[in-house]
């Protein structure tokens, strides 16, 4: 039997065990066997296991990038994956497209700010290490010793941590989400017991989620939107992007389209684009 991998970060395999366990069903239904793995029991040496695919679940582009090397097909690639799981990279590719986004520094030891602002650390995820400051010490007591240049400095676009993400299955949109911190809280990431609801995605953010796929030729990702002074504005990319908020507020199967496109798209053994090109 042919065998792809389903590739994770090793503290995130345990609590998506529904997203492993349904990729095994629909894979094992077309004759692939999946073999969930972790990205640090990887090895470039080892020949003994050389899959058909890949599906990349962990945050370690490095990885997907020595896999895509020995000709392996992986999805998301590692273009996708290095920008975005770095928040100034996705500020770059904004401007570079003529996205609208929040004005985006990277944070130095002499950077002078205006508070209130946010600070976000470049790799986080889940809403994690995103802090709001109102002052040189609450921004001090939030970074403790770690390296500023780490984090991202932007200003306060809402209170409330209202946004709308964006699943995008190849240059499909599948859903809108709206999300809405919870009370007292600016961030609205679901997994911080924000509020979410299925939304209708206007023509403006269908635009420009297909403009950033068009450049990343993404297969699976989220992109989240803010609005600013009456407009939609880019936020953050999401890879790998959570499917948990969808399938609690919907009956969107997102594992199964994605899994028929990653089929569709990766089973015949051709040969992957170089992501670097």
């Amino acid at each position: 039997m042919r065998t792809a991998w389903l590739i994770y970060d090793p503290a995130d395999i345990e609590r998506n065990r529904y997203f492993i366990e349904r990729m095994e069903s629909f894979f094992l239904g077309k004759g692939i066997r999946i073999r969930t793995m972790s990205n640090k029991s990887y090895s470039a040496d080892d020949d003994s296991d050389v899959p058909l695919f890949a599906i990349n679940r962990g945050r370690d582009p490095y990885v997907v990038k020595e896999m895509e090397k020995r000709g392996i097909r992986v999805s998301n690639n590692s273009a996708v994956n290095m920008l975005a799981n770095d928040k100034y990279a996705v500020y770059l590719l904004a401007k570079n497209l003529d996205v609208p986004v929040a004005e985006t520094e990277v944070l130095r030891g002499d950077s002078v700010l205006r508070f209130p602002c946010i600070i976000k650390k470049r790799s986080g995820h889940g809403g994690s290490e995103v802090f709001r400051v109102n002052s040189t010490e609450e921004l001090n007591d939030s970074l403790g010793s770690a390296d500023p240049g780490e984090y991202i400095v932007q200003p306060v676009v809402t209170e409330t941590g209202e946004d709308l993400r964006v699943y995008m299955v190849g240059e499909k949109i599948i859903a809108g989400v709206r999300r809405a911190g919870k009370p007292g809280d600016f961030r609205s990431n679901h997994s911080l017991g924000g509020m979410a609801k299925l939304a209708e995605v206007p023509e403006e953010v269908r635009d420009t989620a297909a403009k950033i796929q068009r450049e990343l030729k993404s297969d699976f990702i989220g992109a989240d939107f803010m609005m600013k002074d009456g407009s939609y504005i880019l936020n953050e990319i999401e890879d790998p992007v959570g499917s948990r908020m969808l399938y609690e507020i919907s009956d969107i199967d997102i594992i199964a389209l994605y899994a028929q496109h990653v089929y569709d798209n990766y089973s015949n053994g051709d040969s992957a684009d170089d992501p670097s090109e």
